[in-house]
């Protein structure tokens, strides 16, 4: 086969493709959904808005939870 039919059966074959979802995707269609929509279903799903957690401690400046013991490093006893 020579090499100029090939590359004129790829173009085609790129155009088509091209067009043929260019259609389909202005076809489909969008809906737009509210910002309530979407919190109302993140929260069917299992979302946790801020609101509804508890504060939890939070690391010091050292990148260690105060409650996590007296800050001293543990010693590896063999």
């Amino acid at each position: 086969m020579r090499f100029k039919y090939y590359l004129r059966g790829c173009g085609f074959g790129i155009m088509f493709t091209a067009i043929m979802l260019t259609v389909a995707f202005h076809t489909r269609g969008v809906k737009e959904i509210s910002n309530e929509e979407v919190i109302r279903r993140a929260e069917a799903l299992g979302m946790v808005m801020p609101e509804e957690t508890e504060d939890f401690e939070t690391p010091d400046d050292s990148g260690e939870s105060q409650a996590e013991g007296d800050g001293q490093p543990e010693e590896d006893e063999k």
